[in-house]
């Protein structure tokens, strides 16, 4: 038979390889091969050339060092943890085989293994410091912190000279909350050596972390004096730099960092991009992306952040089209999913948003970004219990992302489990105890929950850490406006507004404070001239026609109200106010015929409808009202406030109360902040005969709003039904106190009395 040109050679090349069929032999040429490569800086050549030795050697522990170290040199980590494991197997009495195994099963969070591996080590070689060194670590991983601090003060023991042992002692005690003994170890590890680079980075993490941030700023800059190449301490620095607010000194380390990225993934290069991106310079950061676009490998990564810049440009249906093209061609990458559920949060679609952060934590369910996105998603729906998990498994993903603390924290505030709410924010403060955000959760529960004199406290001390923070003054006043403080009150909230002009809670603060000391032209003044700053504000709106009601401004309040529903129809408070007003000036057949001329001219709009049906039922004709709240759910599905009151209707009217509980919760996602949708599901629990279900809510209701004496009638009544009737009578009584309607009034009545 003729044999091709081409199987010719592919004969004689086996003919040459069977001569040297000795498997021996074969790896030695391999192994040789390998080793001239490395000498000429030839790593991915040498890569090839060690795997064909290990293939005829596969239990040469030697051989698998040199092939992951090569992975290693090549950017190529993966592979290098995985050769490091086998040529450790393949050694069990090398130390340095077993050291490097550890540190790799470390750095991948496999602690129990990394401590087997670096047991071996020390008793292989027990006065090795870095085996001590690895060993606490590896305990301090496991959570057993004592035993590792006791590893590395017995390798200073050992070593006294040693640097190493005296840096990582002082991580171990930061951790173990020992912040004395941890500074003077770091110092006594660069007093021991000056020049040691990775002493002064980690007493420069150290001092930051402790929030002596002249000092940690000179360590991390003498780290990268000392050592301009090395890209660890850029990143330190760069990291620092950017969380401190100077944002544009970090950037000529992350452009060092960025020059030396030989990496396949180039994570440097990346990070420069997404930098400019954050520091408005979109055209630098196309610059850097342009050459990344030409590696294929790099395309998706590229391609969802000239998205980002799309977006950041103002061209939402452009960034949407370049995600999607990222996802027909890699439907799991994570990041591309999670930019496209912030694309459909911001166009309104809060579904599919929470579809596509699930679908990124599915492909990714390590992801810590996916996990928080959906549970910041699912509280917006007002999926109180989802959003609990989600963050829940954020924390068990990585135990130091403080916001996740604050989350849960506010959660578990809002769905009237105070005490639980306290004990969540003193564990955040234990953790992040420079996080003013962990500081503010803590604060508002202890205010929530009635602990006004360790609030005080707790305020007394951010204010004096926090100087510059409006929130902390604006919380301190509302804490001394609840004492009744009030010239005390008036200075926290002035002081307030002089940090941040815009400060809701403290224009609130300050606006009630006015019109208690009869002063309305000064509290108008004060709102308008934030309004006139911030005119899309629909919270400064609707204060601004509060404030416009009290002073007896009927025409602007009226103006300001319909302005803040067109801006946002979900406004609950901004409907029941404008209904107020057309009542207090006895317009409300005229108001009526008005809104229905503008929902004829606006088919579409849900808005005027809305009014319509609320000004219905204030002229008492439910029958009506409801009939117009079910046709604007016709046009909208997910109109918040027409579900709400329907809800109500069905309720009160005796409809079909599982019907009216679907409708009360749908608008509960919509607004999960509204105490009085909160009140609807509520009161739809109590008349169903689950008050045990209410009471929570309820309460919820109350401490938003203690002057609503239909909140107040409605915890009561919940109480009296659930057996718990001392506190359902005094919740009555309080309720008797304040503004209801005749019904419910005759029915607090019928209760108290009943219960004598």
């Amino acid at each position: 038979m003729l044999r091709s040109p081409r199987a010719v050679c592919v004969f004689l090349v086996l003919s040459a390889l069977a001569a040297c069929s000795d498997p021996a032999e074969l790896r030695d040429k391999y192994l040789a091969s390998g080793d001239r490569y490395v000498a000429q800086h030839q790593d991915r050549e040498a890569v090839l050339e060690y795997r064909n030795a290990v293939q005829q050697d596969p239990r040469n522990g030697p051989i698998r060092y040199k092939l992951a170290e090569a992975y290693l040199r090549i950017g190529d980590p993966a592979n290098a943890y995985r050769e490091f494991i086998r040529a450790a197997d393949a050694m069990p009495g090398n130390p340095a085989a077993q050291l490097k195994a550890a540190y790799f099963l470390l750095g991948a969070r496999q602690f129990e293994d990394a401590r087997s591996r670096a047991e071996l080590a020390v008793k292989l070689d027990p006065k090795s410091v870095e085996a001590h060194v690895l060993l606490g670590s590896a305990m301090a991983g496991l959570g057993d912190l004592d035993s590792a601090v006791k590893q590395v003060e017995d390798a200073t023991r050992i070593a006294p000279e040693s640097t190493l042992a005296f840096t990582s002692l002082g991580s171990l005690q930061l951790a173990g909350g020992s912040a004395a003994s941890a500074e003077a170890a770091y110092r006594k590890a660069i007093a021991l050596d000056p020049r040691n680079v990775a002493a002064h980075q980690a007493l420069g993490h150290f001092l930051w972390v402790r929030g002596r941030l002249p000092e940690a700023d000179q360590a991390l800059h003498d780290a990268v004096d000392m050592a301009p190449d090395d890209l660890l301490g850029r990143r330190l620095l760069a990291a620092f730099l950017i969380a401190t607010g100077h944002v544009m000194d970090a950037e000529p380390h992350l452009k060092v960092m960025a020059d030396h990225d030989t990496q396949p993934s180039a994570p440097w290069k990346l990070q420069l991009a997404d930098y400019y991106a954050a520091t408005a310079r979109r055209d630098r950061a196309r610059e850097v992306l342009g050459p990344l676009s030409q590696r294929p490998a790099l395309s998706s990564a590229v391609q969802t952040r000239l998205a980002r810049l799309s977006l950041l440009d103002g061209k939402r249906d452009e960034a949407s089209r370049e995600v999607s093209g990222v996802l027909q061609r890699d439907p799991q990458f994570v990041p591309a999913l999670l930019f496209q559920a912030r694309l459909r949060l911001l166009g309104g679609d809060a579904a599919g948003a929470l579809r596509s952060a699930q679908a990124a934590m599915s492909a990714d369910p390590n992801s810590v970004e996916s996990h928080y996105l959906v549970g910041v998603l699912h509280r917006r729906r007002g999926e109180r219990p989802e959003a609990i998990a989600a963050f829940n498994d954020v924390l068990k993903l990585n135990p130091l992302v403080a916001s996740a603390q604050v989350q849960l924290a506010e959660l578990t505030l809002a769905s009237g489990q105070g005490d639980l709410a306290v004990a969540h924010s003193r564990d955040a403060v234990k953790q992040f105890p420079r996080d003013p955000a962990v500081r503010m959760a803590l604060i508002h529960s202890l205010m929530e929950t009635g602990q006004d004199r360790l609030a005080e406290e707790a305020l007394d001390l951010y204010t004096r850490e926090f100087p510059q923070s409006a929130a902390g003054f604006a919380a301190l006043g509302t804490l001394r406006l609840k004492t009744g403080a009030l010239p005390a009150a008036r200075v926290a909230f002035e002081r307030a507004t002089t940090l941040d002009a815009a400060q809701v809670e403290a224009l609130t603060g300050l606006v009630a404070l006015d019109l208690s000391e009869h002063q309305p032209a000064r509290a108008r003044g004060r709102v308008d001239t934030q309004l006139a700053a911030h005119p899309n504000d629909v919270g400064l709106t609707i204060l601004a026609a509060r404030v416009a009601a009290t002073t007896g401004d009927m025409p602007r309040c009226q103006t300001l109200l319909e302005s803040a529903i067109a801006a946002d129809p979900t406004q609950l408070q901004a409907y029941s106010l404008l209904g107020e007003v057309y009542a207090r000036q006895g317009r409300l057949d005229a108001a009526r015929e008005r809104y229905e001329a503008l929902a004829s001219q606006q088919p579409a709009a849900i808005g005027p409808p809305t009014v319509v049906a609320i000004l219905y039922e204030m002229q008492n004709n439910r029958t009506e009202a409801r009939r117009r709240y079910e046709r604007i759910l016709q046009i909208d599905p997910s109109a918040p406030v027409a579900s709400n009151n329907l809800a109500v209707i069905y309720a009160e009217d005796g409809g079909n109360l599982e019907v009216a509980l679907q409708l009360a919760e749908q608008a509960r996602r919509k607004l999960p902040d509204s105490p009085e949708v909160a009140d609807t599901v509520g009161w739809i629990y109590v008349k169903r005969g689950l008050p045990n279900l209410a009471i929570p809510l309820l309460e919820e209701c109350v401490r938003k709003d203690s002057r609503n004496g239909s909140f107040a009638y409605h915890l009561g009544a919940a109480y009296f039904h659930a057996g718990q009737h001392e506190k359902g009578v005094q919740t009555l009584r309080a309720a008797e106190q304040l503004t209801l309607s005749a019904a419910d009034r005759a029915a607090v009545k019928s209760l108290v009395g009943g219960a004598r």
